[in-house]
């Protein structure tokens, strides 16, 4: 089995690349195959500032007048 940072990093890159592009993953859906890296994924986007959202919590809401 792949290191967990062999796993983590294309995933990690997919979230910023779809940020970039104004959209957001869900985290349990990008990680379907291994599910135990949804925590430390969210961990790390956050302490990147990058958008991110799990099925079990609501995306953020936008307004689509902005």
């Amino acid at each position: 089995m792949p290191a967990r940072h062999q796993l983590l990093e294309p995933k990690l890159s997919q979230c910023i690349e779809a940020s970039a592009r104004g959209d957001s993953l869900p985290l349990e859906e990008l990680c379907r195959e291994c599910p135990e890296l949804i925590p430390e994924l969210a961990s790390e986007l956050e302490s990147r500032g990058v958008p991110f959202y799990s099925l079990t919590k609501a995306p953020p809401l936008t307004d689509p007048q902005v």
